[in-house]
């Protein structure tokens, strides 16, 4: 904006704030005075204010800003308490949004971490130095979500691994891994033992060029699994997953 436009812009919202005080003071003169104004004239208003608004985009943002700064402790309160006014209706609707567009949600959570990491996890340091329970909720709340989704944290963990070893592919989920532990009992490829928590086992390795998907993972337990690292080991089972 020139200097001209800011100087206008400052003359107008000192004439604003004048009307404002003017009006407050003489309430009653106001009604007597004031006309009713037609839904003709009101749209008519409405679309000169949007027209003018488009050709001047700047002056529009930069009088907003200016507002914004005059004017944030009284916002702030008003916001707040029109969330608390409605924070069930809130809390419906983005629950709602979220289930509706999951990808674009987590696209959102996932830029504005990447652009906002640093001061993010400041807060969080200095949060959990105020209130040292904090941590021990958020440890509480990872144990119950962990017990609750067992399958798909490994699923995570495991493709996590995979994609930095550089898997030519990562396209094996968590429903995949809960239907081939059940299409396999929950038996281990080698030993054919019965396990209640069993590991993702890569028949050609990462290492080698294998593949993080259905075609190339089996179930093993722990024990066949580490020591399969000493020496190429057959599956004596194997059942296709659909992809």
């Amino acid at each position: 904006m020139t200097e001209e436009e800011n100087r206008i812009d400052a003359a107008r919202l000192r004439r604003n704030a004048y009307h404002r005080e003017w009006n407050r003071r003489n309430a009653d003169k106001r009604k007597l005075y004031r006309r009713p104004r037609s839904k003709e004239a009101k749209a008519k208003n409405a679309a000169y204010t949007r027209e003018w608004s488009k050709r001047n985009i700047e002056r529009v943002a930069a009088r907003k800003k200016l507002y914004y700064i005059k004017n944030k402790e009284r916002h702030l309160a008003k916001c707040k308490e029109r969330r608390n006014l409605k924070r069930v209706e809130l809390l419906a609707y983005h629950r709602e949004y979220r289930k509706r567009n999951p990808e674009k949600v987590n696209e959102y959570f996932r830029n504005y971490y990447a652009k906002n990491k640093e001061r993010m996890l400041a807060r969080s340091k200095e949060r959990r130095r105020l209130d040292p329970a904090i941590a021990l909720r958020r440890l509480e709340s990872s144990r119950r979500y962990y017990a609750a989704n067992s399958d798909k944290h490994q699923a995570l963990i495991s493709k996590r691994r995979a994609m930095v070893r550089g898997a030519s592919d990562g396209t094996f989920t968590a429903k995949q891994w809960k239907e081939m532990k059940a299409a396999y009992d929950n038996r281990c490829v080698y030993c054919l033992n019965v396990f209640e928590r069993l590991t993702q086992d890569h028949v050609i390795p990462v290492s080698k060029g294998g593949a993080h998907a259905a075609s190339n993972i089996v179930p093993a337990c722990k024990s066949c699994n580490c020591k399969k690292n000493v020496a190429p080991w057959t599956p004596q089972l194997r059942i296709e997953i659909a992809a």
